[in-house]
């Protein structure tokens, strides 16, 4: 390899497909300096391959590849050129690499300008992050992909604006769809199928997880298994009955859930009555009183069974300041395809609340803090840190072992109840990432958007 990407790329006026390089560059591609015959190289860029004649020009800065301009149309390359940076290898030209965002993005064309939503910051900050490690990113939706081409319409920052663009398929895709309606349409679901067999590993969290399909992949490892609540497949109405009979306090949850929306807590009174609160996305939970399990699940017997939901045993847990918490870990992988823990971090319900997340109303708070609180003594906080630590490498392991897959992050909730122990509460394949940090540390927030990009740039090169 003569370079790591230091090339800069441009073009020149041609309706020929060349590319030129400084003479010095010949011997890295294989190319005597000395005059011969007419010699081709590969151009590749994202997933589109151009075979075109390579000139040795000692007039091109030594650090500098041209691109004919027909060349640069042909590889769909126009619109980024400037962004590209080029390695050089025997024979080939490889330029990129290519990052494709995954994602919903809605063009305005009255206003000529994506449409807002409360994601566009964070994409944004992956496509600038981007840039600053050599890579180029774009936003993309599988139903604008044709893979016949090998090309799509992606959207690109043109400085503070966005623009479309046809471009060459990425070397990498990262999925950053964050909407579970979309992903449930039959059509969005074929595309997305067929573009995951074409990239495999290289399309990294590809989909959201099925949180029944979680529990059993974690409870075929006896380590971790452990560490899981009693969990059941919610089948019919008397499947309600029975787990609220067996257990002082229920979560039922949407298989297909996120946000902690939809959520059902049922609580078994000593005198058997059931008290029960239902979260909902807007307002205060709906809340409820009921003489038997039986009611709760006749009146809600509609609701529950329209979509799978599961049953989750309550875990007695521990409170910060009379208030609900969880634990969230961020794990992800860096630019060596090793998992780092990135953030972690105390999620605490909002007032009269029973999930804690950011979305509805929760608030971050150092873990530390909230230790410190729970345990007067240093070596009892060190203890519950090092629980966490081990039981969240764990959890990767055993999900990438049981579903056949890496994964390039993973945001994992824990609970902590009064003896001390740790809990696996949810494991969601798509965390959320808040581009500032109001109370922790920038540093943090910015390496979360960091090393998803460094991980696909890792994977580019394996290609």
């Amino acid at each position: 390899m003569a370079d790591d990407g230091k090339f800069a790329v441009s073009t020149f006026p041609s309706s020929r497909l060349i590319v030129r390089v400084h003479s010095s560059w010949g011997p890295s591609l294989g190319i005597a300096p000395s005059p011969g015959p007419e010699r081709t190289v590969t151009c590749a860029c994202g997933a589109i391959t151009v075979r075109a004649q390579v000139w040795l020009d000692s007039g091109v800065p030594t650090q500098m590849v041209l691109l004919s301009s027909a060349l640069a149309e042909r590889m769909n390359a126009t619109d980024i050129v400037s962004q590209l940076r080029a390695r050089l290898d025997v024979d080939t030209v490889q330029l990129g690499p290519l990052i494709g965002i995954l994602c919903n993005p809605v063009w305005d064309r009255r206003n000529e300008r994506l449409k807002s939503n409360v994601q566009l910051p964070a994409l944004q900050k992956l496509v600038q992050e981007s840039r600053s490690q050599g890579a180029v990113a774009y936003l993309f939706r599988v139903e604008d992909v044709d893979f016949q081409g090998l090309k799509t319409i992606g959207y690109v920052q043109d400085g503070p604006a966005w623009k479309p663009a046809v471009l060459p398929l990425p070397d990498v895709i990262y999925d950053q769809v964050v909407s579970r309606r979309l992903e449930r349409r039959a059509d969005h679901g074929r595309r997305r199928a067929r573009l995951s067999k074409l990239y495999g590993e290289r399309f990294f969290n590809d989909g959201f997880f099925d949180k029944w399909q979680v529990y059993e992949w974690l409870a075929r490892d006896p380590r971790v298994r452990a560490h899981l609540p009693v969990t059941a497949r919610l089948n019919r109405s008397q499947d309600l009955v029975t787990f609220v009979q067996q257990h002082s306090v229920t979560f039922v949850k949407p298989v297909h859930g996120s946000l902690g929306l939809g959520i059902l807590r049922i609580v078994r009174e000593p005198d058997g009555s059931v008290t029960y609160a239902l979260k909902r996305a807007r307002g205060a939970p709906l809340q409820g009183r009921a003489d038997h399990p039986g009611d709760i699940a006749a009146a809600l017997r509609r609701r529950l069974l329209a979509r799978p939901h599961l049953l989750q045993q309550g875990i007695a847990l521990r409170t910060y300041r009379d208030r609900p918490f969880d634990i969230r870990i961020l794990l992800q992988r860096d630019g060596e395809g090793v998992w780092r823990r990135t953030k972690m971090f105390a999620r605490i319900a909002g007032p009269g609340d029973f999930t804690s997340n950011l979305s509805s109303g929760g608030e971050a708070v150092p873990v530390g803090q909230v230790l410190a609180e729970l345990y007067s003594k240093p070596a009892d906080r060190v203890r519950c840190r090092r629980q966490i630590s081990r039981l969240s490498k764990w959890t990767a392991e055993v999900l990438e072992q049981q579903a056949q897959r890496r994964f390039g992050e993973l945001g994992i909730d824990m609970g902590v109840d009064e003896t001390g122990r740790v809990w696996v509460i949810e494991v969601n394949s798509k965390p959320w990432k808040t581009t500032l940090s109001l109370r922790g540390r920038q540093d943090l927030a910015d390496l979360a958007f960091t090393r998803p990009i460094q991980y696909a740039i890792w994977l580019s090169r394996r290609k």
